[in-house]
């Protein structure tokens, strides 16, 4: 996310309440990572891909809503 203000302070989160048993994300950069390790052999039959919502908010005025992205990740 890109903030235009003088004093960027843009957060994130992830907004999928399940997602987050999973993933993390930063909250200052927006790097994603994996909380525990993905086995796919143990993940089959049932679950090797995983799409959450992860959004991002202006702490400045308060006056934007949040940016939103649909991430998708996938265990091969």
């Amino acid at each position: 996310a890109l903030d235009p203000d003088l004093d960027a302070n843009v957060t994130y989160r992830i907004r999928t309440e399940e997602a987050r048993e999973l993933f993390a994300v930063n909250p200052l950069t927006g790097e994603l990572k994996v909380l525990h390790s993905l086995d796919f052999e143990k993940l089959l039959p049932n679950r090797t891909t995983w799409t959450f919502v992860v959004e991002a908010v202006d702490g400045g005025s308060g006056k934007m809503p949040p940016g939103l992205a649909s991430v998708t990740v996938t265990v091969l």
